[in-house]
């Protein structure tokens, strides 16, 4: 409800849906979706969102609960029966231009489960058949990755701004998994504006700052809540239910993160905004 309010209010352009769009809702439900068929497409996404956020497109990335269930139909279904569940790729680049300026601005999709978990790690065992599948399960496919990257935000640096959205967070402590910390040299090397993030039950951010130029949000806290990232500059409590909402100007990019744990008296409780990258 204070999302779709938040939606039409604004006329929002786009959700940024950062992963695990299905986890298991009801009895007898399973993770993420089965085929392009399966009813959670209606039940969980379709008829679930009304007005605004019933009219725009959803870009997406990849959760490990997505991962769970069966990935390449989430891709299909993108692909072949609904573009506003946008995920043509586990990884794919959006470019745009806007404003009296033609300013352009980036952003990089990327499926951040083969850099967080390790080999070991009980969650990624459930996740090992499909990454085999796709040939995703080995130490030089993540350099591959890292590489892919990097090479993408080389082809970028004519941009305004550059975003780039992932489902597991950067933000301070909760950077510390695995090849995750891989990625936070390259964004600040190649001046991206902001990460976007899931995946841990909170509202929570770090602030770009000297020498760090990167500002790293994590919105995952639309269902449930626990403790966040030790170490961001601002969290919210746990039990606070909500989610990001941005403005982008060419000059101006204005956040503010929504409790909306009483959906027909949302409120903002924290707001900011950056300029473009130098």
């Amino acid at each position: 409800m204070a999302m779709k309010d938040w939606a039409e209010y604004y006329s929002s352009d786009f959700i940024i849906n950062t992963g695990d769009s299905f986890y298991i809702n009801y009895d007898g439900d399973h993770e993420g979706v089965n085929s392009v068929y399966d009813p959670k497409w209606n039940k969980v996404w379709k008829d679930a969102y009304k007005g605004r956020l019933a009219e725009i497109v959803w870009y997406s990335v990849a959760g490990n609960h997505d991962w769970y269930g069966n990935i390449t139909a989430q891709v299909d279904y993108s692909l072949n029966y609904d573009k506003r569940f946008f995920l043509p790729s586990t990884f794919y680049v959006r470019e745009l231009y806007f404003g009296p300026k033609n300013t352009k601005v980036v952003w990089i999709h990327i499926d951040t489960n083969i850099f967080y978990y390790e080999p070991s790690n009980p969650e990624k065992l459930d996740m090992m058949t499909q990454l085999k599948q796709v040939g995703w399960d080995t130490v030089q496919t993540i350099e591959d990755k890292l590489k892919w990257i990097e090479d993408r935000l080389i082809e970028q640096q004519n941009s305004t701004w550059i975003f780039v959205v992932g489902h597991h967070p950067l933000v301070a402590t909760c950077a510390n998994q695995y090849y995750m910390g891989s990625l936070r040299p390259l964004f600040e090397k190649y001046r991206v504006a902001a990460y976007f993030s899931g995946h841990e039950h909170n509202l929570a951010i770090e602030t770009a700052k000297d020498g760090q130029p990167v500002t790293y949000f994590l919105s995952g806290a639309g269902s449930k809540t626990r403790i966040g990232c030790d170490g961001s500059d601002w969290g919210a409590p746990v039990g606070t239910l909500g989610f990001l909402h941005t403005i982008l100007t060419e000059d101006k990019f204005t956040y503010e993160f929504i409790d909306s744990t009483t959906a027909l008296e949302p409120k903002i409780v924290y707001t900011g905004f950056f300029t473009p990258r130098p």
